[in-house]
């Protein structure tokens, strides 16, 4: 009888190996034509180590040129979260779960969390850009959290104000223009430059400072300021890779296999660590929705703030 358990447990073990080495092998063979995944890669039309350093318009037009490359996309990841308000403070050391993630212009994104080895959802979340629903687990009942995509982070419970935008941001590089002066680092002059930026998001123009990793020719880290000038999201990106473009043969696009989202405000921050990633495949609607379990009690945040039922 002890010996079961022990075999179930490596048995699932096995299997969740082999598909994920599955996934990764049917992604490395879509583009056996093209350069290696792993080298490195800079933004379109920013070399790494260029021997002339860059201009803040080579600088944008980089930025905006890896916006435009990118209209879909679909990946595994390991995904870690920590929230020091629920802890009074203390930021959590919870451990890394594996999560997929899906994003289609303009601004359709799902988020799905499990517990490795077995079909529960630690969380989903999903939105159109304007809405979102947020399913996840209150001890042994299910709360489905859904509101305005924009409505404010103003609730007790840390839980009601998660939102899709800190992700949609970090993943989507909003269209920008100079708002402002490039400057220098000082003290890292070869290394990086910055530059204030404004970002066309959907709700009006949004202050941000993008900075560049000039040894890499890429972006390693975005700032994007509330309309009181105070940081309401960081991101910082690293190892940059080459992916395949799902929509013409030949051709790879730059994408961070490591992404960090912080929220100083909402004592928040997110680590993505991408194992497998598609890039402008096709994604049908389906993707971007889930169907709660009947009886899960709702919670409107924004407009219908407070309000809970349950859902049949």
């Amino acid at each position: 009888m002890a010996k079961k358990p022990r075999r179930s447990v490596f048995l699932a073990a096995l299997i969740f190996i082999v598909c994920l080495e599955a996934t990764r092998a049917a992604a490395q063979g879509a583009a056996a034509a093209l350069p290696s995944q792993d080298a490195p890669c800079s933004l379109p039309g920013l070399a790494a180590n260029a021997a002339k350093a860059p201009t803040a318009k080579d600088l944008l037009q980089a930025y905006n040129a890896q916006g435009r490359a990118i209209h879909s996309l679909r990946a595994s990841l390991m995904l870690h979260a920590e929230d020091s308000a629920e802890l009074d403070g203390k930021i959590s050391h919870s451990r890394p779960f594996p999560a997929m993630l899906s994003f289609r212009l303009p601004a359709a994104m799902r988020l799905t969390g499990a517990i490795p080895f077995s079909s529960r959802r630690i969380f989903d979340l999903a939105s159109d850009g304007h809405t979102f629903e947020l399913l996840v687990p209150e001890g042994k009942k299910t709360r489905l959290i859904v509101g305005e995509a924009d409505a404010p982070a103003t609730s007790a419970n840390p839980r009601e104000n998660v939102r899709p935008q800190a992700i949609l941001e970090a993943i989507r590089l909003l269209p920008a223009r100079i708002s402002g002066a490039s400057v220098t680092n000082p003290g890292r002059l070869d290394l990086s430059r910055t530059l204030d930026v404004e970002l066309a998001a959907s709700t009006g123009p949004v202050e941000a400072r993008l900075e560049f990793d000039l040894r890499s020719g890429t972006i390693s880290h975005l700032s994007i300021s509330d309309s009181h000038g105070n940081t309401d999201t960081e991101v910082d990106y690293g190892d940059w890779q080459q992916e395949p473009d799902g929509q013409q043969r030949g051709k790879v696009v730059c994408f961070p296999s490591r992404i960090l989202v912080t929220q100083p405000k909402q004592t928040r921050r997110l680590q993505m660590k991408f194992l497998s990633i598609e890039i402008n495949r096709p994604l049908p609607p389906s993707q971007f929705r889930f169907f709660p379990p009947p009886g899960v009690v709702v919670t409107r945040v924004g407009g219908g703030a407070g309000k809970s039922a349950a859902k049949p």
